[in-house]
């Protein structure tokens, strides 16, 4: 589950959109309001829905080639499409994006490459004080209020 609030999946067949049961918390939530919203200014001839937790998985599974994820820019009031394959989550389902910083034994590095790796989880690639190219684990970082990613979420 994508945790920011500004970041969609969904999956476009046709003349509808679907998108993912977890954006439902009640009849009809807040949460669907507004992406409803947001992609008929995108889409004006689509309509879309939410799909149960069942459709949702059938529809990941048999249409994983139209599965599409957009950000929504609340200041310009703009949905982009991000490239599926530029996309990376953390285990607690926050984006992570090249460029940015984070803490490793007291060093500050940047992210220079991203990759899933089965059995391991999100890799990040850095280079070291020493100038190796290394990689490390970043499943269960978390973005501190400084917008630092700190193995603890801590400050």
């Amino acid at each position: 589950m994508i945790r920011d609030k500004n970041i969609f999946e969904c999956i476009i067949l046709e003349d509808h959109i679907w998108l993912p049961n977890y954006v439902i918390w009640g009849p009809p939530s807040h949460g669907h309001q507004r992406r409803s919203i947001i992609f008929k200014r995108k889409f004006p001839s689509i309509g879309n829905s939410i799909s149960t937790k069942e459709s949702w998985d059938r529809l990941r599974k048999k249409h994983s080639d139209k599965r599409r994820i957009f950000q929504y820019n609340e200041d310009t009031q703009v949905l982009k499409e991000i490239n599926l394959k530029d996309f990376f989550m953390n285990g607690w389902g926050s984006p992570v994006y090249l460029g940015e910083t984070f803490e490793l034994k007291g060093d500050y590095f940047k992210i220079e490459g991203l990759k899933i790796v089965k059995w391991a989880g999100l890799l990040v690639e850095y280079t070291d004080k020493n100038n190796n190219k290394k990689q490390t684990n970043f499943s269960f970082y978390k973005k501190s209020k400084d917008n630092i990613w700190r193995q603890d979420g801590s400050e």
